[in-house]
């Protein structure tokens, strides 16, 4: 039978929660704060820098300052302050460093803030056993209750707020009430940023060292182990022998993603063999050994695959991030085979370690990125004898393709990741007025007298996907569109909802069908259908034989009738397996009367 708390007991233990983790709990609170202040003041005007910054700040102070609560707990009453101060301290730079809203500093923060979250989950497996040699056993049962109380956390959260949005629901429906549907998130941002957190933390136990080691496992944990976890890892393990079993059979370099793919094995592998813990006996040594030595193959393969990656382009905070990790992965796996004693503590404490390292300071992969790229940036630039072009001169470069995409590419890659500040101090002598942040690439190239090409195009010019086809038609070059005087933009995105207001005809688009066609409309009624599947054909050809982008009048299809002429532009289109087809047009209309 379950005895359920009565709301005493909940009141009572969400107190002794708070008293133990103040700091966390007061972050809670901000979360749910600035969370429903944003779901009201969003529609009404900009919210100021401050709450999102707030907001970012609270939800990895939540994280951060319990993992620091954790260590507190061990040492004595003054340590505790001056350690809980140091990391309100951290977290108030971190706040006055975020962004506001009016900077162009690309994506970097965003992916840095959550690492520095992950780093911080991971940081609560090992920080309440920083000053004690404990088992790998013990450090097993914690974790295990770590996952188990995040799950229930989640289950019981989704459940709550089912059971009080339903309740809502059909007050509104029975007394033919309107209410705000913010409401229903003001719910959600309760249960999630208060009820939640409250109760993940209630669930930590006072002094975690003092687990004791289990005499049995859970009939749950052993079935997701045995049955769930490994026999997943094991099937990860097949797929990339026989991977790289073809490498060596077939001579062909690594794929782009296998890194990520073997990170991502290697990890699984690794957590299989933490959730065997408690099931392995001394007698399974030989295994073990075994185990660890499976991996040192993929990951030699893993640096195989980022160092041709890193030798032909060089580093981005990506490459560094499987570089890193390969190397954690390395040390974890010559540290088992090395240390029959070995501990899963110095393990996540590694993790930890290079997660956080990895993120701030000089040695950050985002740091290291920018540098590498600039560099290579530069020496593009000096090879092709790039200079800013004499406006009495002309522009004479000779460069190839290749390197113009390269140029591109890193062009795009610094404004993304790090903003138009560092392009613009890259580049000071550029008249940057009215430029926006997101045709800086384009603009930089196109003032160096270099053609410059979006990612898509950049990756049809490596190969051509006889599966795939595609056309690009040159709209900035002139067009012959003497005597005609109205213009209706049609395109994949407005189809079929677009109304034109033009003399009451609306062109429309068929798309996703083997015949391209347009269709035109009078007064909401079908007059007409243009088959332009001819010209369509020709310009898929066309770009499949890699010519640059198409004129506007080789993609041109007219159209006569008594009401009026036609001039149409087909701007670009794409064709998959020969059927499924999209595309994009500009008509000109000419009336007769």
């Amino acid at each position: 039978m379950i005895n359920l708390p009565s709301l005493n007991e909940v009141k009572v233990q969400t107190l002794k929660t708070m008293q133990r983790f103040p700091l966390p709990a007061l972050c809670a609170f901000i979360i749910t704060y600035l969370g429903i202040y944003l779901t009201h003041e969003s529609d009404l005007n900009t919210p100021p820098d401050w709450v999102w910054q707030g907001l970012m700040t609270s939800m990895l102070g939540l994280i951060s300052l319990t993992a620091l609560n954790l260590v507190a707990e061990t040492t004595t009453k003054f340590n505790r302050g001056l350690i809980m101060l140091g990391g309100v301290l951290l977290l108030g730079l971190y706040f006055i460093t975020l962004p506001s809203k009016d900077e162009n500093v690309g994506s970097l923060w965003a992916m840095r803030h959550i690492f520095l979250m992950l780093g911080s989950f991971a940081a609560l497996s090992w920080v309440p056993f920083w000053r004690q040699n404990i088992s790998n056993k013990i450090l097993w049962l914690w974790c295990s209750q770590l996952i188990a109380s995040l799950i229930v956390t989640l289950f019981f959260a989704i459940v709550l707020f089912l059971g009080l949005a339903a309740a809502l629901w059909s007050i509104e429906a029975l007394f033919s009430l309107n209410i705000d549907e913010k409401l229903y998130f003001d719910i959600w941002i309760l249960i999630v940023g208060l009820f939640g957190p409250l109760f993940f933390l209630s669930q930590f136990v006072v002094k975690p060292e003092k687990l004791k080691e289990p005499k049995s496992v859970s009939g749950f944990m052993g079935i997701f182990t045995k049955y769930i976890i490994s026999p997943l890892a094991v099937a990860y393990m097949v797929i990339l022998y026989t991977y790289t079993a073809k490498i060596l059979l077939t001579g062909e370099w690594p794929k782009n993603v296998l890194g990520w793919l073997v990170i991502a094995f290697l990890g699984a592998a690794i957590f299989a063999y933490f959730l065997w813990t408690p099931l392995l006996k001394k007698t399974w040594d030989k295994y073990r050994r075994i185990f660890w030595l499976l991996l040192l193959p993929q990951i030699a393969l893993l640096f195989v695959a980022i160092g041709w990656r890193i030798h032909a382009y060089s580093w981005t905070e990506n490459r560094y991030f499987v570089v890193v990790l390969g190397l954690w992965l390395l040390g974890t796996t010559l540290y088992f085979l090395i240390r029959k004693d070995a501990k899963f503590k110095w393990i996540f404490f590694a993790l930890t370690t290079i997660i956080f390292v990895s993120q701030i300071g000089p040695l950050s992969g985002y740091n290291i990125g920018k540098t590498s790229q600039l560099s290579r940036l530069q020496d593009l630039l000096v090879n092709a004898g790039v200079k800013k072009p004499d406006p009495l001169q002309g522009v004479n470069i000779k460069i190839d393709k290749q390197s113009e995409n390269e140029i591109a590419s890193i062009l795009d890659y610094i404004n993304d990741r790090f903003g138009e500040s560092t392009l613009k101090i890259q580049f000071p002598s550029l008249d940057y007025k009215l430029i926006d942040h997101y045709d800086l690439p384009e603009f930089i190239m196109d003032e160096y007298g270099l053609n410059y090409r979006f990612e898509w195009e950049r990756n049809n010019d490596d190969y051509i996907d006889t599966d795939s086809l595609d056309f690009y038609t040159d709209m900035q070059q002139p067009l012959n569109i003497a005597g005609y005087d109205w213009k209706v933009q049609t395109n994949a995105y407005e189809y079929p909802n677009k109304k034109s207001s033009i003399n009451g005809y609306d062109f429309r688009l068929k798309q996703n069908d083997k015949t391209p066609t347009i269709k035109i409309y009078f007064e909401n009624n079908l007059i007409d259908t243009i088959d332009v599947s001819t010209k369509f054909e020709s310009l898929l050809k066309a770009r499949n034989l890699q010519t640059e982008s198409i004129a506007p009048e080789d993609a041109v299809v007219n159209y006569e009738s008594d009401a009026f002429d036609a001039k149409i532009y087909l701007t670009n289109g794409w064709q998959h397996s020969g059927e499924n087809t999209r595309f994009e047009a500009e008509v000109y209309l000419r009336f007769n009367n």
